[in-house]
Formats: C-alpha cells, structure tokens, sequence
C-alpha cells in the first residue's frame, strides 16, 4: 500500500479533464413516470480503469446513458449494446431512490471531489479472468479510492466520485448487481468518512463487513448464499479456522478460497447487529468510532451489545462459539435469524497447528480436562476453551474440562504473525455434541459463477492484497496443509 499524506485531500480543487471528448448521435427514450434519470446527449469520456488480473491500468471510452439527480450512467463503448438507455434510467432511478439514501442513512455521507453533487457509475466488462469452466469468480463492483485525488498526486486518478460496475458476467439491473452499487458505494463513502475526514485507514475486514451490511440493507433479507458457503465450507478452509479476520491470508493465497472471508464477514457483522441494542445502526456506531481497526468494532459492541465485549478476545471468543452452539437465544448463536453448524477437525490424535490471528478449530478431545502444555508450548496469543456437554464454558488454565476443545489465536492484530497451538482429536468419543457439528460429508458444486468485489488502496494497489479472482480453484490438496498441521501423538 501507498502511503500518503492526510494534506493531500480537502483542500485540492480538482478539475476534471475530458480527454479525447466526442459527441455521439443515438436514440434515446423517455424514463418511465416517476423515474429521476433524465436521457442526456450521449457524450463520452475517457476513464482509467485497472485490469485486476494483473493491476495495470487502462484507458477506456464511455458513453452517458443516462443521467440523474444524484447519478450519472457511463457505458464503456465496448460493451455499449449490453446496456440499454432503459436500462441505464432504471439503474440512476434505483440508486437515486433507494441506494443512495439507504447508505447515507446506515452508513456516511459521500464525498464531492469534482463538484457535480453525483455519483458516476461506469459500467463495463472488469477485465477479471472471468472463464466459467476453469475460473468462475468474476469481480462484479470496485471502488478505486485513487480517483478521490487529483492527478497530480495519482496520475491515473479519474478525479471523480465514482464506482465501477461489471456488465459481464454480471447481469446489469439485477439485484446483485443493485446490491454490488449499495456495497461499493459504502467503500466510497467510508472513504470519505474515515480517510478523507479524519485521516485513517480503515482494516479491510471492517469494510468488507460493513459493506455485507449494505447488501443486506439493500435486500432487506438474509444472503442465503453467504450462510450456506459457510455450512457447506466447500474448499475445505473454514474447518481449519480459516475466516474474515485476516482478509487475504494463508487460505486465499495458497488455496485460492475466496468466498470463505465474505461469508464469515457476513456472518460476524450479522451477528453483530441481531444482538445490538440499536439493530443494523450499529454498522454506523462502528464507522464513527476513531479507529481503523478492532478497536471501532469492540467500541460499538460495548455501547450496544455488552461492555464484555470491549475486549476483542471476549468478543472473537463469543462468535466462534455461536457458530457451534447457534442457541436461539443469547450470545451463543444468531437469535434464531440464521442456522448454522460449527465445523471441527475429524482427526485422531495430538496436532501442533499453526492459526493466524482470529482463527480457531475445534475439536472432540482425546481426554478431559485437556492440557495443552502436555504438547508444548502454545503462542503468546493462543487460548483454549473446553465446553462440556452441558455448554458449560471454561477458559481457565492450565487444564481445560470439556468433550470439546476450541484453539484460537486472539491475536488483535489482523497483520500479526501465526502462532503454534494445539489439538488433541479422536473421532470415537461419544458425546451428544456431536449434533452440533458438520459431520455429514456434503456435496457441493461451485457456482458456475460467484462475484466478489475489490477494494483497491489509493495509488492503484490492491488494499491489503485483496482479493483477485484469477487464483486457481482447484489447488487445495493435502500438501496444502502441511505447514499448518502437524502430527505429534497418536
């Protein structure tokens, strides 16, 4: 990531510079009644945009399809017949009614860096890698916050208040594409609110999260989608601890699992606004804290939820077991809203696991009470849990009483080293618990195509290496968990 100084914003008066400005003649038709898009002379415009499977930058021309109150429609030229001026109204009206408001409302207010008062949305093909046999994640959105600045400080910045929306494989005017114009829009204005405003960076996790909440906002439902990723944990990740936390980690990086960050994100802030006191508010309790990382979530947790959960361990602790237990009240679950079932290791024997910060397995112990230091030593950040068949909880050590053992790194710092904890598994223990685990194996096919949206860093880099859709599905094998697994006892 770039750095760059907090000087560099407000002050700036940016003037927007059309290259290569050309008239277009073509037809065009009357919104429907009540519609605020308004059909302009198409003009077009040259923009920078980025190819995500290699992070260069590239020039394209778009044509105004449509214009409204809050909104301005740009159709790249090369995909300018899978978008229709009906269509492009139908987009300004949805974002000028409905979207625009929603995010203002749960979330920030934009910014207006080229004095217009709107919001550009470009539509066109994200040059993502997108092949539906062998790569079927595309990038459907991005917010390239780059574009916030004037060109002397990014020369590829389109100094402009802008999102990029993808066409294809995307279908444009649906309600994921809709949802994609809610969740990047909240990249933008988080930008503006934390950054812009107040000079700090916010953890991509944070935004990602807050950003499923605008997409559940939108939908005014559940993401079943999301859920079931998690409950079926299709590439083998999730069952190792892999989830938000560390937003492009060991799991995205040698695995290629994705969708398991959006999911669990999805999860943990759903979480998050069932039990708070002020429902989905708490995602704007959490944007004006005055921190960009955990410490804005536990803030807000402890002004709305509970004040135990000032405490990132109490608070990491507390969502990985309601992700085992998902009682329908209380803490320990979703209040009924969302069913899930805990995932565990389903190997016998004693294991020296390595978890990055956030991550926890949780395992049938071999034997109760359960002492780690029997196997070594754990990390500085590495706790336990045993949990009894009657749900009792305990985290004192150096023993842990329970038929089930939860290993977690509470490291609070998403960018912190793994850490060496460990487990003691057998798969023959009897237990009425088993109920709350995964135990069936289940078929799953990928999707023929999921999205996934890049949050870019100012400068043009991807934020915290987020994620890129190129990455092979197909690499997990087991050799993928040699350097976070060890056997050490049978």
């Amino acid at each position: 990531m770039l750095n760059f100084s907090k000087k560099q914003t407000k002050s700036i008066i940016l003037v927007i510079s059309i290259i290569g400005s050309a008239i277009l003649y073509a037809s065009c038709s009357n919104p429907a009644s009540g519609k605020t898009a308004t059909c302009a002379v198409t003009v077009t415009r040259r923009f920078n945009a980025t190819n995500v499977t290699n992070n260069s930058i590239y020039q394209l021309d778009a044509v105004k399809r449509a214009e409204g109150t809050y909104s301005i429609v740009f159709v790249d030229t090369e995909v300018l017949n899978l978008v229709s001026v009906e269509t492009a109204n139908t987009i300004c009206n949805e974002f000028d009614t409905k979207i625009r408001s929603l995010v203002r409302t749960n979330f920030a207010t934009e910014s207006d860096v080229d004095g217009n008062g709107k919001i550009i949305l470009l539509l066109l093909d994200i040059k993502d890698g997108y092949d539906p046999n062998n790569n079927p994640g595309y990038v459907a959105g991005y917010f390239d916050p780059t574009d916030l600045f004037s060109k002397t400080t990014y020369p590829a910045s389109n100094q402009a208040d802008m999102i990029y929306i993808d066409v294809n494989p995307a279908v444009i005017g649906s309600t994921e594409s809709f949802s994609t114009i809610a969740h990047e829009f909240q990249h933008l204005v988080n930008f503006n609110r934390t950054y812009l405003t107040r000079g700090f960076m916010q953890d991509t996790w944070i935004n990602e999260g807050l950003s499923s909440g605008a997409e559940y906002l939108y939908q005014g439902a559940q993401i079943q989608s999301r859920i079931d990723y998690y409950n079926y944990d299709p590439m083998g990740t999730i069952i190792y601890g892999n989830n938000f936390f560390v937003w492009n980690g060991y799991w995205e990086q040698y695995v290629g699992d994705v969708l398991a960050d959006y999911s669990t994100v999805y999860l943990f802030f759903q979480w998050l606004q069932l039990h708070a006191s002020n429902g989905t508010g708490i995602y704007k309790t959490i944007l004006d804290q005055s921190y960009g990382d955990y410490r804005a979530v536990t803030a807000a947790a402890a002004l709305r939820i509970s004040s135990t959960f000032y405490n990132w361990e109490a608070l990491l602790r507390t969502w990985l077991l309601a992700n085992l237990i998902n009682a329908p009240s209380g803490y320990m679950g979703y209040k009924g809203a969302i069913n899930v079932r805990g995932w565990y290791f389903n190997s016998s024997g004693g294991y020296q696991v390595s978890l990055s910060p956030g991550e926890g397995i949780f395992a049938l112990t071999a034997s109760s009470p359960y002492i780690p230091g029997d196997y070594g030593t754990s990390g500085t950040n590495i706790r336990y849990v045993g949990i009894s068949e009657n749900l009792t909880i305990d985290t004192t050590g150096p023993s842990y009483d329970g038929v089930i053992t939860l290993t977690f790194n509470a490291n609070s710092d998403c960018n912190g080293a793994d850490e060496i904890g460990f487990i003691s598994n057998t798969l023959t223990k009897p237990t009425s618990l088993l109920s709350l685990f995964n135990t069936e194996s289940k078929t799953w096919a990928m999707p023929s195509k999921y999205a996934i949206s890049i949050l870019k860093s100012p400068g043009g880099g991807f934020q915290e290496n987020s994620h890129r859709p190129n990455r092979s599905l197909n690499a997990k094998t087991i050799q993928s968990l040699k350097s976070r697994m060890v056997k050490i006892s049978e």
